[in-house]
């Protein structure tokens, strides 16, 4: 589950800043697009996310263990010629790579009748909404967790095991 999610979106070439990224990440999107443009792409669009994720870890009817991750994923969307592909990345190391995969499938595949080229910004959007309680958990995550074995075993259940994801 993504819970917090920090993005930057480029679409032909066209590049936001984002605070919560530090500079060489909030550059990959511009850069993907100059690549992709450079590599014959006449359309690119590409999106850069930043997931914050806190783990709890849950075994044989107790907490054992918390951690904290921050990852990145990257969606890009290629067309050539009326031809169209996507994809999403998560091991960024991989991504000129993936470039390369999506251009030469944009040699092969059918042209997409219904793509039209992308629309023309500005764009307003409306701000993403999230429960601020599952962002304000914080310690309450362990609560939830105790409570959760407790109730299980309460019910029956001899043993328990499980992950509990919040922001």
């Amino acid at each position: 589950m993504k819970l917090k999610i920090s993005e930057v979106e480029v679409m032909n070439g066209d590049c936001g800043k984002n605070e919560d990224m530090n500079e060489d990440m909030s550059n990959l999107p511009y850069e993907t697009v100059k690549k992709a443009k450079k590599m014959g792409a006449n359309d690119v669009v590409c999106s850069l996310y930043k997931l914050e994720r806190y783990q709890i870890r849950f075994s044989n009817n107790l907490p054992t263990t918390s951690n904290y991750n921050t990852n990145y994923e990257i969606w890009v969307f290629l067309a050539k010629d009326g031809k169209t592909t996507s994809f999403k990345l998560s091991e960024l190391s991989k991504l000129e790579d993936m470039l390369e995969r999506g251009m030469k499938e944009l040699e092969v595949i059918s042209t997409n009748k219904d793509y039209a080229g992308i629309a023309k910004g500005p764009f307003k959007y409306k701000e993403r909404k999230y429960d601020e309680k599952i962002a304000e958990l914080g310690e309450k995550s362990v609560e939830l967790v105790e409570s959760a074995i407790e109730g299980a075993l309460a019910e029956g259940a001899e043993r328990t095991a499980g992950v509990l994801y919040t922001n």
